[in-house]
């Protein structure tokens, strides 16, 4: 009976730390500059890297161009924390679904994995559904997209 009930509170605690997230809808420059412990320290190192790049770019597209929080360039009025799923003890998997004029997404916009550790939930990283890709690969490949070709030899 107890582990049952250990199990249920980890899972509240996961849930709690992603809907409370959602509820303040937290832009990327807001919880870099205000909030940085809500992500990894590799999360916040390669948002803030693409988010550098592209202060330094105003006129070109250099990196993210979407709200990787939401999946999406135009937010609904609130976001909804669904089913989430425990990954041992300290990792979970919670789906996120947008809520639109008053209806919500028949299927998650995007799920947010999270790591329990130094006492505190933080994010690890998104996964988009639709397109089968997720923050931490998105800015990678932004990365690479971003770095001066290789000189040619002759």
């Amino acid at each position: 009976m107890k582990h049952w009930f250990a199990a249920f509170l980890v899972v509240a605690s996961a849930q709690s730390f992603v809907q409370d997230f959602y509820r303040r809808h937290l832009t990327e420059d807001a919880v870099l500059k205000a909030k940085p412990a809500l992500l990894t320290p590799a999360l916040q190192r390669e948002l803030k890297e693409d988010y550098d790049a592209s202060a330094k770019s105003p006129d070109e597209i250099v990196g993210l161009d979407f709200d990787p929080f939401l999946n999406t360039q135009d937010p609904c009025e609130r976001y909804e924390v669904g089913k989430v799923t425990m990954h041992g003890t300290d990792r979970a998997s919670a789906e996120i679904y947008s809520v639109c004029e008053g209806k919500r997404s028949a299927k998650p916009d995007v799920i947010a994995d999270v790591v329990f550790a130094n006492g505190r939930w933080q994010f690890e990283n998104f996964h988009y559904p639709d397109s089968h890709e997720d923050l931490l690969s998105v800015l990678k490949k932004l990365k690479q997209d971003r770095a001066p070709a290789p000189a040619k030899h002759r």
